[in-house]
């Protein structure tokens, strides 16, 4: 579908908050994504976790980092883009009891969709890793949600987040989900800590960034 880009403006040290008005409706799941494309290349798409969507309109929050991004974030106001979309399955269970969630840099995005829109039975806690309180995308916005908690960590102090880290806030590791979104390197190492540590690997979930 054809969109234009209505606002963009800075949330984080390089990172942009984008607004894009869509010809038509979509009804997204939290955590889903788009695809995007400009015109001039339709074969090349790039993936974007909706950050908040209302009817005709969604917002991203995209890390500048390469070509694409770069032209994406540099735009000018009124731009014609193409949107593929929704589309993806990291989405909260119904059955989850306890939530555990871990956000690698701008992998933050469709955690906090899901989050924006869960009716937590109890807290959701979220790890959130990135290089330093600068880095930080959505801070205003998930300080705001009422149903998790939240622990940073920044690399920039030399600490790396491991599930060593976590365990004094896991209730029961066993019966616990997890929902993992950053690089892919350090969802392999949480993913292989987890299971070291008694975690069930079927209530692992992951979306890479």
């Amino acid at each position: 579908m054809e969109a234009q880009i209505d606002n963009i403006r800075n949330d984080g040290e390089g990172i942009k908050r984008i607004t894009i008005s869509l010809n038509t409706s979509i009804t997204p799941n939290p955590g889903q994504y788009i695809m995007i494309s400009f015109p001039d290349s339709p074969d090349k798409k790039h993936a974007f976790s909706i950050v908040e969507h209302k009817e005709q309109v969604v917002e991203l929050c995209i890390q500048e980092k390469g070509n694409f991004t770069q032209r994406l974030c540099s735009a000018k106001i009124g731009t014609t883009i193409h949107v593929f979309g929704p589309f993806g399955r990291f989405s909260i269970r119904k059955e989850d009891e306890e939530i555990i969630m871990v956000a690698g840099g701008i992998g933050i995005t469709p955690l906090f969709n899901m989050l924006a829109n869960h009716d937590a039975k109890e807290k959701v806690k979220l790890f959130y890793s990135t290089k330093s309180p600068m880095h930080v995308a959505l801070r205003k916005e998930l300080e705001n949600l009422k149903n998790c908690s939240i622990s940073y960590n920044f690399t920039s102090d030399g600490k790396r987040l491991t599930v060593e880290n976590m365990l004094p806030y896991i209730r029961n590791i066993k019966k616990a989900s997890y929902y993992i979104c950053g690089p892919e390197k350090m969802m392999e190492d949480l993913r292989k800590q987890l299971e070291q540590n008694g975690a069930d690997p079927d209530k692992i979930y992951s979306e890479e960034f």
